[in-house]
């Protein structure tokens, strides 16, 4: 059993880190669809798929606009809702230029996609009780969770850019926002993890 998670794990760090340099949201929206487990791992608790490319509602009478996420995923025990969207490792993650005193703006990609997070949390608190209908709910909406996985750290090529990032998104408690070099450093952590147990039980 634990050599067919490390297994996994490993399978997992060894495709998305092929795709660290990519351009193509689609292809990790993919690859974290394949392998969900893996965000369940920021948040302690087992995560399953509701709907990739999900919509969430405010469409108008004249059934235009409209919001959709990349991801809904649910608590696997609690059912609570999870809203998930994913830009690609090659996004900046601050501006060009610094602002003033060493200090970097966000990118507008960065600054729209927390936006963007944003409206989806809005949209799906509106418009929760008409979009489930007659049918028993899929998901709850206690208090959503909601993440942003955008970026790579390792593009951005000073202390300066990284403070300004990290100032940024730890002023936003309702926000996870983590890159994608970080989530694999923290399923490189629970491989780590898998061995030492796996060795302990062999030594016992």
């Amino acid at each position: 059993m634990i050599a067919a998670g490390l297994a996994r794990l490993r399978g997992f760090i060894a495709e998305a880190s092929v795709e660290l340099d990519s351009s193509d949201e689609r292809r990790g929206q993919e690859i974290i669809e394949r392998n969900v487990w893996a965000i369940g791992q920021i948040f302690s608790y087992p995560l399953v798929v509701v709907k990739r490319e999900a919509y969430l509602g405010g469409k108008s009478i004249h059934n235009t606009g409209g919001n959709n996420a990349d991801f809904v995923l649910r608590n696997q025990v609690t059912d609570n809702a999870l809203i998930v969207e994913m830009k690609t490792p090659a996004t900046p993650l601050t501006a060009h230029k610094p602002y003033r005193n060493n200090a970097y703006a966000p990118s507008n990609e960065l600054a729209g996609a927390v936006q963007q997070v944003l409206q989806d949390h809005y949209t799906l608190r509106q418009s929760y009780a008409s979009s489930q209908g007659d049918k028993p709910p899929e998901y709850q909406v206690f208090t959503p969770k909601l993440l942003l996985i955008i970026g790579n750290l390792s593009r951005e090529d000073d202390i300066d850019r990284v403070r300004s990032f990290e100032l940024l998104r730890n002023s936003m408690p309702d926000i996870d926002v983590i890159t994608f070099d970080e989530l694999l450093g923290k399923e490189g952590q629970t491989v780590a993890g898998v061995v030492r147990r796996f060795a302990v039980t062999t030594l016992r």
